[in-house]
């Protein structure tokens, strides 16, 4: 009986993987301070530099906005995930560009948070991940 309860324990779990996208959050203003309404059409782009440089992977969201507000889970879409070896290429750069308008600039650096720089220490640990 005991065997039978541990095999369906083992099949019942599930494994989760890092997963390769990530959120990001922001507000956008008019000239004049007023945040906007409705939808906008935001292409984000991860660049290899904080000026010039190449982009390594861009998608085009539309999003709807609250106060200005939005929110964003990019390479959520399995045509073009966002792959984990442009992360890796770190230093890299989020720059967005609403529909029709140049690309906003300064570019915002991408960091690692606090978790995910556990998990590399862990794939360093004796024995390998």
């Amino acid at each position: 009986m005991r065997s039978v309860l541990t095999a369906l324990c083992l099949f019942a779990s599930t494994a989760y993987a890092v997963p390769a996208q990530f959120t990001h959050q922001g507000r956008l203003l008019d000239a004049d301070g007023v945040p906007l309404e409705g939808e906008a059409t935001i292409k984000f782009r991860v660049t290899d530099s904080e000026e010039g440089g190449a982009a390594l992977w861009e998608e085009t969201l539309m999003l709807p906005l609250t106060g200005g507000f939005y929110a964003a889970v990019l390479g959520a879409t399995e045509d073009n995930p966002l792959d984990t070896d442009v992360l890796s290429q770190a230093p890299v750069w989020l720059e967005l560009q609403l529909d029709g308008e140049p690309a906003m600039f300064p570019r915002s650096p991408i960091h690692s948070v606090p978790y995910a720089t556990m998990a590399t220490v862990a794939e360093e640990v004796s024995g390998g991940p």
